[in-house]
């Protein structure tokens, strides 16, 4: 696979990890379509939505996807969701399998989310080579956008958790 995107990638990967789900869901039964319910974050919606239907007409199965933020969907599966695929960042998953959520040694990797740093087109290219230079990079933009941590959006997290350990939230905000 080459030259592909981000999200092809995934969706080939993804495509993989909901073909063994749909195996595990229809063993044992006759050629009858199975429903594959997948959880997931909004974050892979698109990816999903393109091969859903790729899914379906190769296996037969129907997949019924439900997308939510990472915190709304582990607050439901705490209360007691199933899903036959979940696919969330690790640290969820983690937490989700030390309270017995899934069957051991099920949770896999299957793709990993790149961390990227964007400019508005024209602007000079920011110094991010050390964490000083970052940071003094972040307390000079003008403005800076990221997803809103109280609402559970996983980057949002990551990245209100890295202004709190560089020493500059209080700075930021």
């Amino acid at each position: 696979m080459t030259d592909l995107s981000f999200t092809k990638k995934f969706a080939v990967t993804a495509a993989g990890a909901l073909l063994l789900a749909s195996i595990a869901v229809t063993k044992g039964t006759a050629a009858h379509a199975a429903e594959v319910k997948v959880l997931t974050s909004v974050a892979l919606t698109s990816a999903l939505n393109e091969l859903a239907p790729k899914f379906e007409q190769a296996t037969g199965n129907k997949l019924t996807i439900g997308y939510s933020l990472i915190a709304d969907i582990r607050k439901r599966i705490l209360a007691g969701e199933t899903a036959d695929v979940i696919i969330l960042s690790r640290p969820a998953m983690d937490e989700l399998q030390k309270q017995d959520k899934f069957a051991p040694s099920s949770v896999e990797n299957i793709a990993g989310t790149p961390v990227a740093l964007a400019v508005r087109a024209g602007a000079p290219t920011p110094d991010i080579s050390t964490v000083d230079a970052l940071k003094r990079t972040l307390l000079a933009a003008k403005s800076i956008v990221y997803a809103d941590p109280a609402k559970g959006g996983a980057s949002g997290v990551v990245f209100a958790r890295a202004v709190d350990r560089l020493g500059i939230a209080d700075q930021l905000k």
